[in-house]
């Protein structure tokens, strides 16, 4: 079995999981567009001006991005689960008693 993430939102298709967690900190809205529900280039920009892409969009400069967590959001996905595996809501490890550290036991 292999590990892959199914999504409606991404048209029926199947998304490796190894490919989410190489996702970029920041994509251009064609990538995003792409990744999150298989548009074009030119439907990606479409949705954007009419103010409906499916994430959220940053302009920096003169350009546009999409940042990488607001992808895995918009395919219904933790961006902590997926690139960390771990949850924001875990408890935290045990602090290590340093004492009995230095002593070797």
């Amino acid at each position: 079995m292999t590990n892959t993430i199914h999504h409606a939102s991404a048209r029926g298709r199947t998304v490796p999981l190894g490919e989410l967690r190489d996702i970029p900190a920041r994509m251009t809205i064609p990538a995003a567009g792409r990744l999150i529900a298989g548009l074009s280039r030119a439907k990606s920009y479409e949705l954007h001006q009419l103010g409906e892409f499916p994430a959220p969009v940053q302009r920096i400069g003169a350009r546009f991005f999409v940042r990488g967590a607001d992808v895995l959001r918009a395919l219904g996905l933790d961006p902590e689960v997926v690139l960390l595996g771990t949850r924001a809501d875990a408890t935290e490890a045990e602090p290590v008693n340093e004492a009995a550290t230095s002593r070797g036991a």
